[in-house]
């Protein structure tokens, strides 16, 4: 009888052991799976001209980039947490498509790349927004960066003529309404430019150009490419005082 009642003691002790040994590693996994709840990786940007799906950043969970029309991706479309706190792949920016690749401007006319769009400086003698067109009477060519056209008339109450230009031109000797060069008024004086970087003047107006791999920004002056922004120490005046001015 004490050898039988020696035999259970012992199974039961070797049962309570086994319930312990299994309690305490349900508590280790419990503690475990705590911790790395509360372990995440760092933020991640919304990329200039796009957007980020997904808004977790605990390990295991994925992120989704994707760009606005006109725009494509470079870097990463999806990353994911790992389980050093960090995330995979490389931290995407969304790219302007090149609307020139095709080169759509005849006649030897000049290309500049827009979002979704491009624009033809034509050469002397040809206009369109391909330079098609051999130019009219209404429109001038004086060279790629520089336009004159026929300025607006009419008469009034006392029959007298008078005339106007459009907005970015001025009248000229002759009665010719000639462009006015903002990139040469402007772009030249460190106190006064328009653009931080390249400056292309157009038929009453002018656009800002950005280096290889840096987007213009919505101020339509400054450019932002990657985590690095260029120097812009001079913040660009409004155009329309610096004609007034």
């Amino acid at each position: 009888m004490q050898k039988l009642l020696s035999t259970q003691e012992a199974a039961q002790l070797q049962g309570l052991r086994s319930l312990r040994k299994q309690l305490t590693m349900l508590q280790g996994n419990v503690h475990k799976q705590a911790t790395r709840r509360n372990e995440t990786c760092p933020h991640l940007a919304m990329p200039a001209h796009g957007r980020k799906l997904g808004r977790k950043a605990g390990i295991g969970h994925e992120v989704h980039f994707l760009c606005d029309a006109g725009f494509q991706l470079v870097g990463s479309e999806s990353r994911l947490c790992q389980e050093n706190r960090t995330w995979s792949g490389q931290q995407p920016f969304c790219k302007s498509i090149d609307d020139c690749a095709s080169h759509p401007c005849t006649n030897g006319g000049t290309c500049v790349d827009d979002v979704q769009r491009y624009i033809c400086l034509c050469p002397s003698g040809w206009i369109g927004s391909n330079c098609q067109t051999p130019a009219t009477s209404y429109w001038v060519s004086m060279s790629n960066s520089s336009f004159s056209r026929q300025p607006r008339c009419a008469e009034n109450g006392q029959g007298a003529r008078q005339c106007s230009c459009d907005t970015g031109f001025q009248m000229r000797a002759g009665g010719l309404c000639q462009d006015v060069d903002e990139c040469q008024l402007f772009q030249l004086n460190q106190q006064n430019r328009i653009c931080v970087h390249s400056c292309i003047n157009l038929p009453g107006s002018y656009r800002c150009i950005c280096p290889t791999g840096y987007l213009l920004n919505p101020d339509q002056n400054t450019c932002e490419g990657g985590h690095q922004r260029p120097d812009a120490t001079v913040p660009p005046k409004a155009y329309q005082s610096r004609l007034g001015s």
